[in-house]
């Protein structure tokens, strides 16, 4: 079950990387805290890269990562791209994605291929963080 905050911050992730918002049913739930107050958090743009970003796992098409929260976060913007050996990367993002917890899945990638795939932390203002990056490649 979805809160109606947790849409707003998962919508707001959406926002960063130019998404359309999505609806889901919500259901509100009691919080520690009082209505209509908010949490101050710095500015996205000067939110800290993820740290401890790595891949839990691979298959032929997928690759799954996961990373340490970043306080002051609402979400995490990803993006997969192709990587060419020497670092030289094809133009275009190959997928993203928008996510509330520290972990995501890549689908329907290309077998035997490598991936390089960055976090960025979503700040309140909805601007990216400073981005985390990893290197992987999908399974033969």
């Amino acid at each position: 079950v979805v809160t109606s905050d947790e849409l707003n911050i998962f919508n707001a992730a959406r926002a960063a990387i130019g998404e359309p918002p999505q609806t889901y049913p919500a259901q509100h739930m009691a919080s520690g805290a009082p209505p209509g107050t908010t949490n101050p958090n710095p500015p996205g743009n000067s939110l800290p890269a993820a740290t401890g970003l790595v891949v839990v796992a691979k298959t032929r098409s997928t690759i799954q990562v996961k990373w340490n929260p970043v306080k002051g976060a609402i979400g995490y913007a990803v993006f997969v791209q192709k990587d060419k050996p020497g670092g030289a990367l094809p133009s275009g993002v190959r997928q993203r994605g928008s996510v509330l917890y520290p972990g995501w899945t890549a689908k329907g990638l290309n077998h035997n291929t490598p991936y390089r795939i960055d976090v960025h932390p979503v700040g309140h203002d909805n601007k990216m963080g400073k981005p985390a990056r990893v290197y992987a490649t999908t399974k033969k």
